[in-house]
């Protein structure tokens, strides 16, 4: 089936269509003047006359008598000098024509007038500038017919302008302000200019808030929300404004125009929950919702209609309720076949119940997609249609036929045995394109099992062609895809080509699954540190930091009110849901106006991360008695790369599913309890390749990243008795650290030790919980015990070293000092945001300056942002290992930050351990550090002395070196 990722493109572009088709023309069969108290139309002499032409018009009696009444009674206004009422009488007689599609005549009218007005009289009237709106409405019209692309006149903006200083003239901030902003955010969207737009259109709906106006506030929000580029952070607030909104909106007594506005929102995060959240049942709650309101307005909204019910087929079929799906298809047919609607939104219609029809019917959707080829909105759909035709076609084994059909939509093909093969395209959208490769790929396939002929070289370069898209894709957009619909993609991608591959019968493809292999991490990891760099340049600074954080914080209370309203039964419900939506929208633009003013910041990045590694690179880094095991967990298998120092090779274990006995192993450290079988399970098969090795670095995948593999057994004994082991986030980032950085002698040491002391006394807010995540504090009194002893331990060897303890290490003397040491230990508590890992960071003492929003924190970011010259960070603190994963990347916490600060080594603890224990392990490690053992040895001996002095396994295992 097409893929829900490609959806949303096209139906933002019918929503906008909609906004200017249909609310923009009148909602009412009776006419109504714009503006008509703003203007005291009632006060003008000519009034009654007025009205009575009015309501001949409002009968059907033809305009051209309606306007003959009105152009004799504005002619002797302006023989009797009444000029106001003769602008008024002639800006009537121009919106008639005006609705009745006679531009060139209202254009010819209003430019008439308005010299006659501007030649008497001061121009600053509330008639002059309702002669402007018109004129620009009407010229925009004007300039849409054939032939009259080029009519002379003034520009938009030139209007908008002379708008603008009539309302300024005027002092008016009302409806008629609120509007100019509105269409002025509009007009620049289509020029696209759209942060200048974006920032137009906040304007406007902050002052539609204050005025209650809901029409002027949905099309702002829905205009700015539909046009921000950002991050998927900002997509879930984005939703949770349009959440905000609707509730606004069926709270009140609406318009026909707030309730249609009202549709698109909720289909707008119909289309969010489809799409980004992946929530099917939300997505069909939410469409459901929409078809219900759309069905009590009193609008022939049928574009609307058909895509919604076109949606509900589609959302139904993947669920597999074929009797809903042919419910919603029969409406969307109806619809799209019998009433009125564009050429665009009619081929929009034909493509969603095209691509409904084809879960269960493929000749019903082969019907319908030629009708969608006879008609004049197909372009606009071609990819998709072609898309759905092919796996139509496969269904119907018509495979020839389909992989032709996708092959016409490459620009560029080349040969691969025989067999046509596209190549990528710069200048199409590379998301559109690896969905046709995809689905080429499952053409290969088919045809491969049919035929009984061998395609593989032809599948293995389009599985290639595809992970170069996702590379592509990844390093151009770092805010949006990688977590979002497109990450699902990769992942299942990732899953069953990893699969093929590695179940191919021979090493032939070696290297392409090695660089599939390996890609898989490293994207996950550099879009993962270009995140850190974004949070690092954020935090950097402090006026633009705070704004963030109090911004975060007013957003929460406003939610805190609002419950607690609703809880007590409070009577201010409406103005408290006001509130929260002012406080959303501004926390919105002020984090887009950040992701607007930094996305193309150029810092240093690990820009060699998305450069993947040879495996004769990878050799050339490993000692000779040094192995590197990287692991991948797929939804059914798992599989091995062993790299050897001489060798590599893949080890795949099918149908075999490790993540429960992972968590088995997990819970037994944890617990106490004997460690496993899985160690035996997942180094059975290397341990004869591993008799002249005693150094491994382990790439974990998964929740592999949460258990000490030292701790493991294999033939009843330990790891940690024959290896000394590290672990790595990748092999790429292991192989540029290691490229990078050899192990040399410290020199200088840096120990911090903040929370020695009783805290109790101390504000509860360490941190803004709305930004930073939760979590306490306690004081760890063993860390001042730590960190003399380790001084008294290296004072000998090394020739400087210096502490900070208590109230010493406040925030910016120690980022002040950090830069300056070889060796960075950290006593003391670790914050692990898990919604945004890039958050999290290390508690030191408060500055003397207050900060209420992020007292003593010592973040990811802002270590990104030092780019440290240390050579060894050292977490001793709770929780400094700890975090949850993406598949492909690792343990996404406070290690990381270290890391990607520039330090090549960081030790750390994947669970909290008492301080006390921590103590004695820190300070052993130390002592074999201070006889002169490398790192990764020094912690194993400290480990095993942990081991000989009894300690439980939780109290030792936990602590880990991560890097090269």
């Amino acid at each position: 089936m097409c893929s829900k990722f490609s959806v949303p493109q096209f139906f933002a572009k019918v929503l906008l269509l909609f906004l200017f088709c249909c609310v923009a023309n009148p909602l009412l069969s009776q006419y109504y003047p714009f503006y008509f108290e703003l203007r005291t139309l009632s006060e003008y002499p000519a009034y009654k006359k007025y009205n009575e032409a009015i309501s001949l018009y409002n009968k059907d009696v033809p305009l051209k008598k309606v306007n003959h009444i009105l152009d004799s009674l504005a002619d002797s206004s302006l023989k009797d000098g009444q000029i106001e009422q003769y602008l008024f009488l002639e800006n009537e007689i121009a919106n008639l024509l005006k609705i009745q599609h006679q531009y060139l005549e209202a254009y010819d009218i209003l430019k008439k007038s308005m010299d006659e007005f501007s030649a008497r009289r001061d121009t600053v009237h509330i008639e002059y500038f309702t002669s402007q709106r018109l004129l620009r409405t009407t010229l925009y019209r004007i300039k849409n017919i054939p032939g009259k692309e080029n009519f002379q006149s003034r520009t938009q903006e030139e209007i908008y302008q002379s708008m603008f200083d009539v309302l300024e003239g005027l002092d008016e901030d009302g409806k008629p302000l609120r509007n100019t902003l509105v269409d002025y955010g509009l007009h620049l969207l289509r020029k696209g200019k759209n942060k200048q737009a974006i920032d137009i259109l906040y304007k406007a709906r902050n002052l539609a808030l204050e005025a209650n106006d809901l029409s002027s506030l949905a099309l702002s929000d829905y205009s700015i929300i539909g046009n921000m580029q950002s991050s998927f952070d900002l997509l879930q607030t984005k939703n949770e404004v349009m959440e905000n909104d609707i509730k606004l909106f069926e709270s009140q007594a609406a318009t026909i125009p707030v309730l249609m506005y009202n549709a698109y929102f909720i289909t707008k995060v119909s289309q969010n929950y489809y799409q980004h959240f992946n929530n099917l049942d939300k997505a069909i709650a939410y469409a459901n919702r929409a078809a219900k309101l759309l069905d009590t307005i009193p609008y022939p909204a049928y574009n609307i209609k058909a895509a919604t019910h076109g949606n509900l087929a589609t959302y139904y079929a993947e669920k597999g309720d074929e009797k809903q799906m042919w419910a919603h298809l029969n409406i969307a047919r109806k619809l799209v076949e019998e009433k009125s609607m564009s050429a665009y939104n009619r081929a929009f219609g034909y493509t969603l119940i095209s691509e409904a029809a084809s879960f269960y019917a493929p000749d019903t959707a082969m019907a319908f997609l030629d009708v969608l080829d006879t008609l004049p909105g197909k372009k606009f759909f071609a990819n998709r249609a072609a898309e759905i035709k092919a796996n139509v076609l496969v269904e119907k084994g018509h495979i020839d036929e389909a992989k032709g059909l996708i092959l016409t939509a490459f620009d560029s093909l080349t040969e691969i045995n025989g067999q046509k093969v596209p190549l990528i395209a710069s200048s199409r959208e590379y998301a559109e394109q690896y969905y046709l490769l995809d689905l080429l790929q499952s053409i290969y396939m088919q045809l491969e099992s049919v035929r009984d002929e061998d395609y593989t070289s032809v599948i293995v370069k389009l599985i290639d062609l595809q992970n170069s898209l996702f590379k592509k894709i990844m390093a151009e957009d770092i805010y949006g895809y990688e977590i979002s619909g497109l990450s699902q993609e990769y992942d299942a991608f990732l899953d069953e080509n990893l699969a093929f591959l590695l179940n191919l019968p021979t090493q032939a493809y070696f290297e392409q699954t090695m660089n599939l292999a390996l890609t898989s991490k490293a994207l996950h990891l550099n879009t993962l540190m270009n995140k850190n760099r974004y949070q690092s340049v954020l935090e950097g600074d402090a006026t633009l930091f705070e704004q963030v954080m109090e911004s975060a914080r007013k957003v929460q209370e406003a939610r805190n009110k609002l419950a607690n309203a609703k809880t007590e039964g409070g009577s201010d419900l409406a103005d408290l849901e006001m509130q929260l939506n002012s406080e959303l929208i501004d926390n919105l633009m002020l984090r887009y106006s950040i992701d607007e003013q930094y996305r193309n910041t150029d810092i240093e990045v690990f820009e060699g991360n998305i450069n993947i590694a040879s495996i004769s690179q990878v050799q050339s880094k490993l000692m000779t008695d040094e192995a590197l095991i990287e692991y991948y967990l797929l939804d059914s298998s798992w599989a091995q790369l062993l790299v050897l120092p001489d060798t590599a090779m893949f080890f795949y274990h099918k149908g075999v599913k490790l993540h429960d006995k992972i968590e088995a192993e997990r819970y037994s450290v944890l617990t106490g309890r004997e460690t496993t079988d899985i160690g035996e399970i997942i180094f059975e098969n290397l341990s004869p390749y591993l008799k002249d090795i005693n150094k491994l670095v382990i790439v974990p995948d998964a929740n592999l990243n949460y258990i000490p593999f030292e701790r493991l057994k294999v033939n009843d004994e330990m790891l940690i008795r024959s290896f000394s082991i590290s672990y790595s986030y990748s092999s790429v980032l292991w192989y540029n650290l290691r490229k990078e950085n050899s192990f040399s002698h410290p020199e200088s040491l840096l120990a911090i030790a903040p929370l020695f002391d009783d805290f109790s006394d101390e504000p509860e807010a360490y941190y803004a919980s709305e930004y930073r995540g939760e979590g306490g504090l306690s004081a760890l009194p063993y860390s001042l015990e730590e960190v003399n002893g380790i001084k008294g331990q290296v004072s000998a060897t090394l020739q400087n070293v210096v502490q900070l303890k208590g109230k010493e290490a406040q925030l910016d003397k120690v980022k002040a000092e950090l830069p300056n040491y070889d060796i960075l230990h950290f006593a003391t508590h670790g914050l692990v945001n898990r919604k945004y890992p890039e958050r999290s960071g290390l508690y030191l003492y408060e500055n003397n300056t207050k900060n209420n929003n992020d007292v003593g924190l010592l973040s990811l970011g802002e270590l990104f942002n030092m780019r440290l010259n240390a050579d060894l960070m050292v977490l001793s603190a709770c929780n400094s290992g700890r975090g949850d994963y993406l598949d492909g990347e690792g343990v996404m916490a406070l290690p990381r930050g270290g890391i990607l600060s520039g330090v090549p080594r960081v030790v750390a603890s994947l669970w909290a351990v008492h301080d006390e224990r921590t103590k004695d392990i820190m300070l052993s490690f130390y002592n074999y550090l201070n006889e002169g053992y490398a790192y990764r040895e020094a912690l194993r001996l400290a480990k095993l002395d942990a081991i000989e002095a009894g300690f439980l396994d939780k109290n030792w295992a936990g602590f880990i070196l991560i890097g090269a």
